[in-house]
Formats: structure tokens, C-alpha cells, sequence
């Protein structure tokens, strides 16, 4: 069966375009024009992902619905904001959201934002399946895009895995800002310095919380590194 992507959107010159790409690319892609029409038909259809529009009426409310029910916050949201609506990215990811972008951005973005959450069919080079990558008692799994402390798992939004995967590509080196931003975030995608710093904050204290350690250091003027225990 496909995997289903809710667009939830009132603007077609936006949400139709994205239709027709995310069913080319081998998903389902239902329509819906209101808080209260997504949150049924995510229910009702068992959406995988929800694909918002942040322009549309009562967006960050409907985040927040999406994550605080139990039968829908494993549903991933990815959103597009506009310009002037760049100083609310930190609401929507307190509201739960699991990617958010700026407008302008190709439509071929929302898709492969998608894929990385709710992919259509098995992923990933045939090099890099089976790969397990260690620090500490910290293991990350690329096959089943896991991360595990001492066998217990530790959530992560996809761009966390992502900025994860790096750190632990090579572990004794600093990591510039630029350089998260080239592994977990799409090519051609205009990422500010301070959307870095939230999720690597959000990475830092999710594996806090895990291992009781602070795992990632701020290097001033450069970027982050690993702990070097």
C-alpha cells in the first residue's frame, strides 16, 4: 500500500502542483482546506505524513492537535512558511512539527523533506545498509534509521538523525555550521545559521536527556563538536 501524504492547504497554485509531484514519486496525496477537514481525514485515512501550508488558518493550532492525540502524533509534519512568518519557526517546532521551510523553495523539496520521514519504498545505498555507527554506548542505525543508548531508543526528528549521522561520520573533528547544513538539510535550500542552532540545541538535549551527558560543544566563531571523552 502507498504511503499517504496529507497537503494541507487553501492555496492551489501551491497544493496541486505538490498532488501531482508526490503521486509521481510514488505516494498518495489527498487535498484539505481546514484545521478541522486535515485533522479528519488524517484520522480517517491514516495519514503517514501532513504537509502544511503555514498560511493556513490556524496552522501552529493544528500542529499542536496533530501531536497532543495519541492516535495521530506519530503523524510527521513538514511546513512552509512564509517570509514574514520566519520568527514563528520556533512555535511550530514547539508545536511539534518535524521540518519547516521557508518560502521560496521548489516544490521538489516538500517531496524529498517527505522522503526522508515516509519513504515510499526501501532507501539508501547499498553501502551504507547495515551500517552502525558508535559513540560511547550511543549507536546509530542507518538501516533502520534508529538511535539507540544502551539498547534504549532515542527519538529523533529526521534532521536530528541527520545532524547525528555527521558528528558521528568523524567524531574528533569540528563540524561547521555550513557543513551540518550540506548533510541534513536539502541542496539548494536557503538554511539560516540560527535554524542550525535550534536543532543541534534539540539534538543536545534529547541526548542529554538520554544519557544524563552533554554530548555536543559549542566551538565559538566555528561551529559544534563531539565531547571527546
Amino acid at each position: 500500500m502507498k504511503r499517504l501524504v496529507m497537503i494541507s492547504s487553501r492555496d492551489a497554485e501551491f497544493s496541486l502542483p505538490v498532488r501531482h509531484i508526490l503521486r509521481a514519486s510514488g505516494y498518495n496525496a489527498h487535498l484539505a482546506t481546514s484545521r478541522e477537514e486535515t485533522l479528519r481525514m488524517v484520522r480517517d485515512d491514516l495519514a503517514d505524513a501532513v504537509l502544511l501550508d503555514g498560511q493556513l488558518e490556524a496552522a501552529l493550532e493544528l500542529c499542536e492537535d496533530l501531536k497532543r492525540d495519541e492516535a495521530t502524533r506519530h503523524v510527521k509534519i513538514v511546513a512552509l512558511l512564509k517570509p514574514s512568518g520566519a520568527g514563528r519557526y520556533a512555535d511550530f517546532l514547539n508545536a511539534g512539527i518535524d521540518e519547516a521551510f521557508i518560502r521560496p523553495v521548489d516544490p521538489d523539496t516538500y517531496v524529498r523533506a517527505i522522503t526522508r520521514y515516509v519513504a515510499p519504498e526501501e532507501t539508501g545505498s547499498s553501502s551504507e545498509r547495515g551500517t552502525k555507527l558508535n559513540y560511547g554506548n550511543v549507536e546509530l542505525d542507518l538501516t533502520t534509521r534508529r538511535v539507540l543508548h544502551a539498547g534504549i531508543p532515542i527519538r529523533l526528528a529526521a534532521t536530528e538523525f541527520e545532524l547525528l549521522h555527521r558528528f558521528l561520520r568523524t567524531p574528533t573533528a569540528v563540524v561547521t555550521r555550513q557543513d551540518l547544513i550540506a548533510s541534513a538539510w536539502p541542496k539548494g535550500v536557503f538554511v539560516d545559521p540560527r535554524t542550525v542552532n535550534v536543532h543541534v540545541a534539540r539534538l543536545r538535549r534529547a541526548l542529554l536527556m538520554a544519557t544524563g551527558l552533554n554530548l555536543i560543544r559549542t566551538v565559538r566563531g566555528i561551529g559544534y563538536a563531539l565531547e571527546q571523552n
